[in-house]
């Protein structure tokens, strides 16, 4: 599947503005890649794809139903049968038979018979979507007859035969109507199928575009999550140093009777504690890998690190933005309905059971056909192909019109409500369905809207609060160095700045949760960008 097909109707890029590479050893992947990656092998889109090339076929299978039909035959025919001269019935050399023939002063006797025929006909044949049948046709026909005669002359035999006839030649042109008069126009069963497939496929495509829609969100946040877990494993690995650091400080101290072996315990214990702490944040580091292997349907390497680095506080302020000019209104609601994937691919699916439910209850209706149709006939006598085929316009003759009515129906109550309550359920349910999400639309959407507003203040409040704990970190560490704090002090320090790193990326994981969420709900990825935001 190209990848300017895959992201034009959905979110392609949460991250790439944010280019900032890390500057550690590790295999770098950027979303870029995972994104492609992850539509590229994507179970569900690959499904939802072959069912749009399966509905497309289907759709052109029914409309070659109702198109033009031609066909062409020729068929030809000969035959010779002889006389018995031994019956007395056929052989008379008197002349009393059927089969004999006096002229010329002779007596002419037939001893065998021969006849050639030769047909030809051509048509043209056309459906209309109303149900209107059109059938026009060219008919020839040719016939040969010749004899052989024996003579009698005094009663002296002698073989001679008499001059051939000429061929009678043929031809008939007609055109031919057919109308099934319950069945036509609004009930035609070729229109409606025809209808019910292309609602089918309409179904189909959006159905697709939903699903890239859901994979870019899954993919997008599971990509976040990721950067979130490794930047939570990053500074625990630095803090991890510098307690290191600490406990052999903390030793030396000791040996030169400044600490106290509470001392040198209290900075194992502390480092003993972020060990603990790394461990974790490398099985819940490893977990995010492995959701992003099931995303993007692709091994990654173990030491993969989100090549990106994100600027949280453009975000914010863009997402601060966006939900000022996307407050949810009648008008907006108005608007997802009649453009949001999810809800046009169940609005065709209603279309395409009504169409079939309409299609069950034309079918059971008695078939009435009027047809009607004209033909004119012309011959020639002429054993030249050439008046063989232009036999239609010689000597033609007055046209004949004939027409009639035939009906037809199924008595049986069972072939009527079978295909009828099967129809009429399949389309009870899509419109069930529909009715559910459009009823749960509204509210679901201002849920997603007062999500989205409380995580915004709510991660502004965080990315607050973890830069003044950085501020307060540094500056406690400082007092440290200087003797101003023990070490316990700093302790409880380094603690409440591992929580401040916890929670803040646990925030910024539900934050852009809340943000895709609405995003998808308001019918807004499409389109969405955040490249003027990049870290330089």
């Amino acid at each position: 599947m190209e990848k300017s097909k895959l992201k034009k109707n959905v979110l392609y890029v949460l991250l790439s503005f944010c280019v900032m590479a890390l500057v550690f050893p590790q295999t770098k992947i950027s979303y870029e890649e995972i994104l492609e990656t992850a539509l590229n092998n994507s179970f569900d889109i690959r499904v939802k794809a072959a069912a749009v090339t399966q509905a497309a076929g289907q759709l052109n299978n029914i409309k070659t139903e109702d198109s033009f039909i031609a066909g062409l035959e020729y068929q030809h025919k000969g035959e010779k049968v002889g006389i018995d001269p031994n019956d007395k019935q056929q052989y008379d050399p008197m002349g009393t038979s059927s089969i004999s023939k006096y002229t010329d002063s002779r007596l002419y006797h037939i001893t065998a018979q021969e006849s050639q025929n030769d047909s030809a006909g051509l048509f043209i044949q056309k459906i209309f979507d109303f149900g209107l049948q059109a059938k026009i046709s060219l008919n020839l026909e040719r016939t040969k007859k010749s004899s052989d005669y024996e003579t009698f002359e005094k009663w002296n035999s002698s073989v001679n035969v008499l001059p051939s006839e000429s061929a009678r030649n043929t031809g008939t042109i007609s055109l031919e109507f057919s109308l099934p008069l319950l069945k036509s126009f609004k009930n035609s069963l070729q229109a409606l199928k025809i209808e019910e497939a292309s609602q089918t496929l309409n179904q189909m495509k959006q159905e697709l575009e939903d699903a890239i829609n859901r994979k870019v969100i899954s993919v997008t946040q599971a990509y976040f999550n990721l950067y979130a877990s490794y930047n939570k494993l990053m500074v625990l690995r630095e803090i991890q140093e510098n307690l290191q650091q600490r406990v052999e400080a903390a030793e030396q101290l000791k040996s030169a009777g400044s600490y106290s072996n509470t001392n040198v315990l209290a900075a194992k214990i502390s480092l003993k504690n972020n060990q603990r702490q790394i461990i974790e944040a490398n099985a819940e580091y490893y977990k995010r890998i492995l959701e992003l292997v099931s995303e993007t349907g692709s091994q990654l390497p173990k030491d993969v690190v989100p090549e990106e680095k994100i600027n949280l506080q453009e975000i914010i302020n863009y997402t601060a933005d966006f939900i000022e000019t996307s407050a949810p209104s009648a008008d907006m609601i108005k608007k997802i309905i009649n453009e949001r994937a999810d809800i046009l691919a169940l609005k065709s699916q209603v279309n395409s059971k009504d169409a079939s439910l309409r299609a069950a209850k034309s079918s059971v209706l008695p078939d009435v056909n009027l047809f009607i149709g004209g033909q004119t006939k012309g011959n020639s006598y002429s054993d030249n192909f050439g008046d063989f085929f232009a036999s239609p316009f010689k000597e033609m003759r007055a046209p004949q019109i004939y027409g009639g009515i035939s009906v037809k129906a199924n008595l049986d109550p069972h072939y009527y409500n079978g295909k009828i309550v099967f129809a009429q359920g399949q389309a009870d349910e899509a419109k069930s369905r529909l009715d559910e999400k459009l009823f749960q639309l509204e509210n679901a959407i201002l849920y997603d809207y007062n999500n989205l507003l409380n995580y915004c203040e709510y991660i502004r409040q965080s990315d607050e609060i973890m830069e003044m704990q950085i501020q307060k970190y540094e500056d406690e560490k400082l007092r440290f160095a200087n003797g101003l704090i023990n070490i316990d002090t700093m302790i409880d320090r380094e603690n409440e700045y591992i929580q401040a790193v916890v929670q803040h990326n646990n925030s910024m994981m539900s934050f852009i949760a809340a943000l895709l969420q609405y995003k998808y709900s308001t019918n807004t990825l499409s389109g969405f960008s955040i490249e003027p935001f990049a870290k330089d």
